[in-house]
Formats: C-alpha cells, sequence, structure tokens
C-alpha cells in the first residue's frame, strides 16, 4: 500500500509540474473540449471506459464510491477500503483482470483532495492517433517516470487526463483521471438518479443467472428510493431468485406486477415468474381489476378481491351501531 501511494505521489507532482498550462487554458476557453459526441466512439475503444473516462475527467466528483457502484458495480474490497483515510479501491472483470483502481486520500473523512481512477484497457485502448478525434489535441506529450509514452489532457481545472502505453505497443493500455485540490463535492442528484437508471436498466435487460450478489444490495438501494418503479421492482425480484431467496423474490414480482401499468414488458415478465414459481396458474387474467394496496414504502403487496371492505368506523365506549351513549 504504501508503495502505491508513493507511485501515486510521483504521478500527482509529475502531473502539477507538467500540465498546469492546460489548466490555464482550461479556464481561458472552457469549451475547448468537451464530451465526446455520441457518435464519435472509435471503433477500438470500449464503450463503456470511453464514457466512463469522459464523465470523469469532466466532473471530478463522480469520483465517488456511491456513484461507482452503480456505474460499474461495486469494488472488490469495499467494506475494508471504506475504512480508510486513504481508500484504494479495486475492481475486476469475469477473468479477474483488473480493470479499474480508485485512490484517494482525504484531509477528514468525508473531504477528499486527491483521486485517482486508473481505466486499465486491457487491450481495448484506442490508439494515439485516434485519440484526437475524441478529446481534440493534447494539451502535453512526455515519457512518465515508467518510460511510456502518455499525452496529457485537461477540461476542467485542476482535474487531468492521462492517457499511456509502454514502448513497441500500439494502443494505449490505461486512462487516469487524476484530481488535486480542494475537497470534491457530492455528486449531483441527477448524476445519480442517472446511473442508478442505468443500472436497472442493465439489471431488466439480464438473464437471471447473470445477476450476482453484488447487484441485490444496489437494487436495494434503487428500490428505497425509487419505491414506485415497476422495473427497480422486477429487477430485485429476479436478484432474490437467484439468491434462492424466493419468498422475498415473490414479494418483488408481486409488487412490479401492481406498479406494472401500461409497461406490458415488466407485466408479462412478472407474470412468467409467479406462473412459473407457481404462485398464480394460467388462468389468472392480469386485466382483471383488483384492490391492490402497497404498504411499507412499496417493499410489500396486499391483495385482495372486490370483496375488501373498508374497515368499520371507531366507535365511542359504551356505543354501539345506530346508538350514542349520551
Amino acid at each position: 500500500m504504501n508503495r502505491q501511494l508513493l507511485k501515486t505521489g510521483l504521478v500527482a507532482a509529475l502531473i502539477i509540474s507538467c500540465a498546469c498550462p492546460a489548466a490555464s487554458e482550461a479556464k481561458k476557453n472552457p469549451n475547448k473540449n468537451s464530451l465526446p459526441a455520441a457518435n464519435s466512439v472509435v471503433d477500438s475503444f470500449n464503450p463503456e471506459s470511453q464514457l466512463l473516462i469522459s464523465k470523469l475527467s469532466h466532473n471530478p466528483e463522480l469520483m465517488n464510491i456511491e456513484y461507482l457502484k452503480f456505474f460499474i458495480g461495486r469494488a472488490e474490497n469495499e467494506s475494508y477500503a471504506t475504512n480508510s483515510m486513504n481508500p484504494h479501491y479495486y475492481w475486476y472483470d469475469g477473468n479477474h483482470r483488473l480493470t479499474y483502481e480508485l485512490v484517494q486520500t482525504q484531509r477528514s473523512p468525508g473531504q477528499v483532495i486527491e483521486s485517482q481512477m486508473t481505466v486499465h484497457l486491457n487491450g481495448g485502448g484506442p490508439a494515439f492517433s485516434e485519440l484526437g478525434a475524441l478529446y481534440g489535441e493534447p494539451a502535453k506529450r512526455f515519457y512518465d517516470q515508467n518510460a511510456h509514452t502518455a499525452e496529457l489532457y485537461s477540461f476542467v481545472p485542476d482535474t487531468f487526463l492521462i492517457f499511456s502505453s509502454p514502448p513497441n505497443t500500439f494502443n494505449c493500455t490505461e486512462a487516469k483521471i487524476i484530481y488535486r485540490g480542494t475537497p470534491l463535492s457530492l455528486p449531483a442528484a441527477a448524476e445519480m438518479d442517472l446511473a442508478q437508471t442505468s443500472m436497472i436498466g442493465r439489471g431488466t435487460g439480464l438473464q437471471p443467472e447473470e445477476l450476482t450478489a453484488d447487484s441485490l444490495p444496489l437494487l436495494q438501494a434503487r428500490v428505497k428510493t425509487k419505491p414506485l418503479d415497476a422495473e427497480a421492482h422486477f429487477a430485485l425480484a429476479q436478484s432474490y431468485a437467484r439468491q434462492s431467496q424466493l419468498h422475498e423474490a415473490i414479494g418483488e414480482y408481486k409488487v412490479a406486477l401492481a406498479l406494472s401499468g401500461s409497461n406490458a414488458d415488466v407485466r408479462d415478465k412478472a407474470l412468467t415468474a409467479l406462473r412459473k414459481m407457481r404462485v398464480i396458474d394460467d388462468s389468472y387474467d392480469p386485466t382483471v381489476k383488483r384492490q391492490l394496496e402497497l404498504v411499507h414504502h412499496g417493499q410489500a403487496l396486499k391483495a385482495g378481491g372486490n370483496q375488501n371492505k373498508m374497515p368499520p368506523p371507531i366507535l365511542p365506549p359504551g356505543a354501539t351501531n345506530g346508538t350514542s351513549p349520551f
């Protein structure tokens, strides 16, 4: 860990020494570089990595572990790293290759003054010749402390984006977003909501066997903040079913069905799941009007037929229906 922190300090010192002109230029002409257009994705560049790099290099406050949970998933060592004043988080892909690293320095708990996100491109990075189409002209070309060819960009003050590649390689092997300045603010609520919605979209598109244990707490958090989101409840039900928590899965499938409204996709999938679990039979008609009452902020469902009646009024002590004790 000490070796990694020393390496981070050396990188930061190098960036500060060579990137100040770039930061000054960014302040003078903040529109010089902007987020790449949606149709500018270079074929050799993984679109998810490209989007993450663009977001973080323009909005360093998004180097936030709560935001990244929804965007790229939970870090491998989250529970341990979160308790450190200098947390170092790791993410791995399905082949257990390191894909992301986040190293931060806090002045006090929650006050991040230095942050470095490293994206390991693992063969999916662009060539240096392709970077111009995405990010414009680099502010600096240099060799880093490992003697790797590097190009530096700066779009907002105190934040630097560096692509690097070892000698005799054709594609960039990693990208680093480095922030060094005043304590970072929290991500905007709109950004958090967008990341959560994106995660729900990915979750509803997955087969149950593709959901992992890491999906469960994220989906639970989404349902808590969006209790009337039918897709969120359906994705949570899938995650529960994947973890063999069948009672919870049935409850969430019922809630998703009750909230589906005009969302035929969620309604049909929830019905299919409930039929497979033998909760309802094939004769069940979801178009029949039923009384559905959501309780506990959408976490449980009470369903009844037309026989449900309003509870009787509470009468004063000693009174009976139609009479008064006075």
